[in-house]
């Protein structure tokens, strides 16, 4: 499992105990992705190469969290407020010795470890607006939030805050109605915006020794695919002679900021 931009990331699960002992892996809540840089990942591309029918449950759950954040400021202005404003501590920190059983490149057969020893460190605002107050971004990971740094007076509006979010995220009727559930199937590919998508996967069991797992996936920055986006919106302006009727504000949704007009 490799989590940095620009390599892949290989989950692949094996049953090798008896049926009778085979192993049952708890939901994972959504999470963004990569949270702990400084310039996360934008877009997120999940490929499915085998998830067999001896494996029960694991439907990937993907929660839209512009809708979540909306529906906060919707219902409470201050605690939407709290989050615009206050910045959160992401962090992934591991020791030389995180991962002892695993091989390093070069050092005998055996996948290469998630991380190296690592001490890595962003903080900014779970919300984020554009200079005309629309939402962004999301940054949204409990698993890896580090030590608040933030003045004393903003700590317990911070927490009633993020308590109101994780609520509606997590637990609450509208992340019932706002959260697409599938199973991927072998040769499915997911692809979604790490900055505005949360990402789950519900438990499963194995009910075959045999039966497998894998999911691979890779991670792209906005600047690429909005490079890449204008690059052929001119080209095609180039050869049809006008505008291909793509608007602007779907350009800056791409870039997930404000972009001005070209």
């Amino acid at each position: 499992n490799q989590s940095l931009p620009g390599r892949q990331t290989k989950l692949l699960l094996e049953a090798t105990a008896s049926p009778s002992a085979l192993p049952l892996y708890t939901p994972l809540s959504p999470p963004s992705s990569c949270v702990f840089f400084v310039g996360a990942p934008s877009y997120q591309y999940l490929h499915c190469l085998r998830n067999d029918a001896g494996v029960a449950g694991g439907r990937s759950e993907f929660l839209d969290a512009f809708a979540a954040a909306q529906h906060l400021r919707d219902s409470d202005p201050e605690a939407f407020e709290v989050l615009c404003r206050v910045p959160a501590t992401f962090q992934k920190v591991r020791g030389p010795d995180h991962t002892p059983n695993v091989a390093r490149p070069g050092e005998g057969e055996g996948r290469p470890p998630a991380y190296y020893a690592s001490h890595l460190v962003a903080q900014r605002p779970h919300i984020e607006l554009d200079t005309y107050g629309e939402i962004v971004a999301v940054t949204w990971s409990p698993p890896f939030e580090g030590v608040l740094q933030v003045p004393f007076e903003d700590i317990k509006p911070y927490y009633a805050a993020y308590r109101r979010f994780q609520a509606i995220i997590e637990s609450s009727a509208f992340a019932s109605e706002h959260t697409l559930h599938h199973r991927l199937a072998p040769g499915e590919l997911a692809c979604f915006n790490n900055r505005r998508v949360l990402h789950a996967r519900a438990a499963f069991e194995y009910r075959d020794p045999e039966a497998r797992r894998h999911l691979q996936g890779t991670y792209l920055n906005s600047d690429e695919v909005l490079s890449r986006y204008l690059v052929l919106k001119q080209g095609q302006i180039e050869r049809d002679g006008s505008e291909d009727g793509t608007s602007i504000k779907f350009t800056a949704r791409v870039g997930n900021k404000t972009i001005p007009m070209l």
